[in-house]
């Protein structure tokens, strides 16, 4: 074993030397501080160092190779994921081309039917839509503007509800063009009906206008459903109008009574009384006449058969027949004209 050398009290300083016997001391002589000694010689010492640091390099050197390993492994699988992620990319570009292509053809020809719909003309801004005849049976009258950019035979117009219209309804009108590459566009449009009239309950609507207008009417329809000569044209003289209306309906039959001398070979048939009637007549505020009629001019009555001829003995018979045709609630209105 190598001689031991002296060496200082880590304590006190004071020099300590092994004992008699070689043996390192234990115990500080001079403050009695315990004391751990290092008995190594220089060799072992520097042996020992030189194996710690062997020992830290290799252990750093695996810590090393293990950090590199751990770091290629890493390297690897994030080039895989990147190689993944690019497959993947490209397969989902791939499915999105052909819906991405789609979707931007269906954005520009909604584009372009922007564009083309701003350039049609719209048939509704250039007709005026008013109504005319009776509550619940009324139809559509269109009114084209002089600057509309078509004619009134380039557009069609169409209505479920026409004919048979209520005033406070809304109805839709539907607008298209005739030709389908005309410039026009085609268009449905919700309006409120309004400015209907209900028939005629009395005679207070009927001016003298009105009343010429009707005897007119009633006289031609005469004279051409019974061939009535000139002379007995011109004979026929007007009795009444008289009114029966249905408010349960809302309708009414006006009757245009006339009274005519027949004589016919020979044989004096005295005084005679034949009819028009019109339904659901409506006097319109300008004066103008609306009735329903099943040919021109409205509803031509002949009396019955009496001793041959169409007619009754009396006005009064006429009316009783008249009056016994039931219905509900029925309302009469009469103007003679016997004395005008």
């Amino acid at each position: 074993m190598s001689e031991m050398k002296s060496w200082n009290c880590p304590h006190c300083g004071g020099t300590i030397v092994p004992d008699a016997n070689g043996k390192p001391l234990t115990k500080c002589p001079f403050c009695d501080s315990l004391l751990e000694l290092d008995t190594r010689s220089t060799e072992q010492k520097a042996y020992e160092a030189f194996k710690g640091k062997y020992k830290a390099e290799s252990e750093f050197n695996d810590a090393e190779r293990r950090a590199r390993q751990e770091f290629e492994r890493q390297q690897v699988q994030q080039a895989e994921k990147r190689e993944q992620s690019r497959r993947v990319k490209g397969r989902l570009i791939g499915c999105l081309t052909p819906v991405l292509i789609i979707i931007i053809l269906i954005a520009v020809a909604a584009v372009f039917a922007k564009v083309m719909d701003a350039k049609l003309a719209d048939p509704s801004s250039y007709i005026d839509v008013s109504f005319e005849g009776l509550d619940g049976s009324g139809h559509i009258v269109y009114t084209y503007h002089d600057d509309a950019p078509f004619d009134s035979r380039d557009i069609k117009t169409h209505c479920y509800e026409d004919g048979r219209l209520n005033n406070g309804e809304s109805v839709k009108i539907e607008f298209s063009p005739v030709d389908d590459n005309a410039m026009i566009k085609s268009v449905t449009k919700a309006y409120t009906v309004s400015g209907l009239k209900g028939v005629e309950t009395d005679f207070e609507n009927f001016s003298a206008d009105v009343m010429a207008d009707i005897e007119r009417k009633s006289k031609d329809n005469l004279k051409d459903a019974q061939g009535m000569t000139d002379e007995r044209y011109k004979a026929l003289k007007r009795q009444c109008l008289y009114l029966r209306y249905d408010p349960d309906t809302n309708t009414n039959t006006v009757w245009d009574v006339y009274k005519v001398h027949i004589d016919s070979h020979g044989t004096d048939y005295g005084d005679r009384y034949v009819s028009v009637w019109y339904d659901n007549l409506v006097v319109k505020p300008n004066g103008d006449l609306v009735y329903n009629k099943t040919g021109e001019g409205g509803h031509l009555m002949f009396f019955k058969y009496a001793d041959g001829f169409n007619g009754y003995d009396s006005f009064d018979d006429f009316l009783s027949i008249v009056k016994n045709n039931k219905i509900a609630n029925p309302q009469y209105a009469q103007h003679d004209f016997d004395n005008e």
